[in-house]
């Protein structure tokens, strides 16, 4: 558990509770999760072309200003996801909105601790893999926990980013029915507009209370299961694990000791994690599914475009 981690990822598609996993993990006194880096849908140049750059320019890259769709969302109406919101458009990044508030609750203090160590008088070019394990194991610090884990909502199509900046991670595949996933990708305004995005990446109004047909939001998780299914092989199966949030929902405790177990890199949980997984299982409640709720005619229609979708899915990662 040093500063030579393997870095560690929870890859998910959205809308597929990985923020519950995320929220559950980080009470975890030894576990520090940096949230919602990477950007499903626009600009992640910090996690493209693994490429020598100085410290300073990395750290502006991660400190970017998010998209000004979700900026204009916002401004408008704040989503439950959105932890502190700057009152300048510029300070707008998914670091201030959500990684830092996500772990600290003075995050405006936070961020300058994190800018004074970004910022030391290192010139040195290094690789983005490098400065990127850096500013993970700076957080980790500032943290006062053992080790990192990144968790991103709607980062399953960039499975091929993170492993080629880092061939050994360890990846936490999170597993929601695509068929409730469309549902919620249709009821959530940021993911209504990842779909306007992928046709035109950069604008600023638009209009969030129109929804789209069901299988429209089918289309667009097929496709991000398609890319990750591409590069899943790559994988070694020694640093792979995977849950199904139904199964997390029905077996919280069977399924938090799988995770941690392999968080921790142990056989055995301590004392301590044994009475972590048995209080955060008492909080966690059954959902009840969706997609009997729609209409005939759309349940047929998503159900054909996810149909190889939930076929891989339940061929590589049975219940």
């Amino acid at each position: 558990m040093d500063k030579n981690q393997k870095p560690i990822f929870i890859v998910a598609s959205g809308r597929s509770g990985s923020t519950l996993i995320a929220n559950i993990l980080n009470r975890h006194k030894k576990i520090c999760i940096i949230s919602d880096l990477i950007e499903p849908v626009g600009d992640n140049r910090f996690f493209e072309k693994n490429i020598n750059v100085e410290r300073k320019y990395y750290f502006n890259l991660i400190q970017r200003q998010t998209s000004l769709s979700r900026i204009f969302y916002w401004r408008k109406k704040e989503t439950k996801e959105l932890l502190y919101m700057p009152k300048n458009d510029t300070d707008v990044s998914l670091l201030n909105c959500y990684a830092l508030p996500f772990l600290f609750n003075n995050k405006v203090k936070k961020f300058y601790e994190l800018s004074k160590k970004i910022f030391l008088k290192d010139k040195r070019k290094k690789r983005k893999s490098e400065h990127l394990k850096d500013y993970f194991n700076i957080l980790k610090n500032l943290s006062k926990k053992k080790i990192y884990v990144e968790r991103t909502g709607g980062a399953l199509h960039h499975i091929e980013k993170i492993l080629n900046f880092y061939p050994n991670s360890k990846i936490i595949l999170n597993i929601r029915n695509p068929l409730e996933t469309v549902i919620s990708y249709r009821k959530h305004p940021f993911f209504r507009m990842y779909y306007l995005m992928l046709k035109k990446k950069r604008f600023t109004k638009w209009n969030f209370n129109k929804f789209l047909d069901y299988s429209e939001y089918s289309k667009m998780l097929n496709n991000w299961y398609l890319k990750f299914f591409k590069h899943y092989k790559r994988i070694n199966k020694k640093n792979f694990c995977y849950y199904h949030y139904e199964n997390l929902l029905e077996n919280p405790k069977e399924n938090l000791e799988k995770i941690i177990l392999f968080i921790l890199n142990v056989k055995k949980l301590d004392n301590y994690s044994k009475k972590f997984i048995l209080r955060e299982s008492r909080k966690i409640k059954p959902n009840r599914p969706k997609f009997k709720s729609l209409s005939l005619n759309s349940r047929k229609k998503v159900s054909k475009i996810l149909s190889k979708t939930i076929f891989q899915i339940n061929k590589h990662f049975p219940k």
